[in-house]
């Protein structure tokens, strides 16, 4: 296998890039979002042509679309908030990554996030004793958090 040349390994780190220009990074994550958005409304727009289930898995992507939108459109507003967001995304899912190893070890963890109190989708003892679940009840959490802050 050959091995990528230091200016590609340096191009994909995504650190790297962000501590050289934190600006340029925020310009480029907005114009991928915007980009992004422009995707979701073509695919938006030819959906509300014809009529749709509203249980089907399309008008979950448009509900999807319209959720990214709407975070897109606040990103653009403040592309400083856009690299904190990701940056504190990134650390929450890294620790996660870390607690969830170390569950999987049979080591005890704490979790990284819990649900809001009442929240009763996560009252099954499986969510928090069971590594596999609860890493995707924490991963749930976490970008839930993130996509509504």
């Amino acid at each position: 296998m050959q091995k990528p040349n230091d200016s590609v390994s340096k191009a994909l780190d995504a650190a790297h890039l962000m501590q050289q220009n934190p600006e340029m990074f925020a310009k480029n994550m907005l114009r991928l979002m915007e980009e992004s958005t422009k995707v979701a409304a073509s695919m938006a727009e030819k959906s509300a042509a014809t009529k749709i289930d509203p249980m089907s898995t399309a008008a979950d992507a448009q509900s999807a679309a319209k959720l990214w939108s709407e975070i897109a459109q606040s990103w653009m507003n403040d592309p400083k908030k856009l690299v904190e967001m990701q940056t504190q995304l990134t650390g929450d899912f890294f620790k996660l990554w870390q607690q969830t190893s170390q569950r999987m070890l049979g080591q005890d963890a704490a979790e990284v996030t819990q649900p809001d109190k009442g929240d009763a989708r996560f009252n099954d003892p499986d969510w928090t004793h069971n590594p596999y679940f609860a890493y995707w009840k924490q991963a749930y959490l976490l970008t839930s958090k993130w996509a509504t802050d």
